[in-house]
């Protein structure tokens, strides 16, 4: 049984999460800029608007709304300053993260290889094949990020069969990409 199981069921220990979050601001309002969000104002985002990052991200696309609410209530954002360590090479894969404001260097080796930005994802594969981290990951700057815990990823991908499907057609089409050499291309419609 997954260690959060508590008798519920996952959609309802998401709306109950939803629900003890209570630190909701309305939809409309424009988030509050950096230079004038305090750290708790960059923290507050409700189950909707993880949801809306979560569907940004390549690798859960064509996942439906009530399997990314059941990940976004798993989910948590964390307020990192610039120099902290996200993960490192040789790591095992604790989670993957979706980058919501800042950067975070990658290097590989000691060897600076990319820098990821907003609506980007880090670390998602080392946690699907469960290896250790082929890459050192660092914030640049203040960086504000969703955490998703591997086992609670793991977990939903056993138990919702359309989110298994969704993250092997990601898959395939990224290594059709590396194959063709030609960078990314639209995902074909699903069936």
């Amino acid at each position: 049984m997954h260690p959060r199981a508590s008798g519920l069921p996952l959609a309802s220990r998401a709306a109950a999460l939803s629900c003890r979050i209570g630190r909701r601001r309305p939809l409309a309002a424009p988030a509050p800029s950096e230079a004038t969000a305090s750290h708790e104002d960059r923290l507050k985002h409700t189950i909707v608007d993880k949801v809306r990052m979560l569907r940004s991200v390549p690798l859960l696309s064509e996942v439906s709304t009530e399997v990314l609410a059941d990940l976004a209530a798993l989910s948590r954002v964390e307020d990192l300053a610039p120099g902290r360590v996200l993960f490192s090479e040789g790591e095992p894969a604790d989670a993957f993260f979706l980058i919501i404001d800042g950067e975070v260097g990658v290097a590989r080796s000691g060897a600076s290889s990319f820098v990821a930005r907003q609506g980007e994802e880090l670390g998602a594969l080392a946690v699907l094949d469960e290896r250790p981290r082929v890459f050192t990951a660092t914030t640049t700057e203040r960086t504000l990020l969703l955490r998703i815990g591997a086992e609670d990823f793991l977990y939903l991908i056993e138990q919702h069969p359309r989110l298994a499907k969704g993250v092997i057609r990601y898959l395939a089409h990224e290594v059709r990409s590396t194959i063709h050499g030609d960078g990314r291309y639209p995902l074909p419609p699903t069936e």
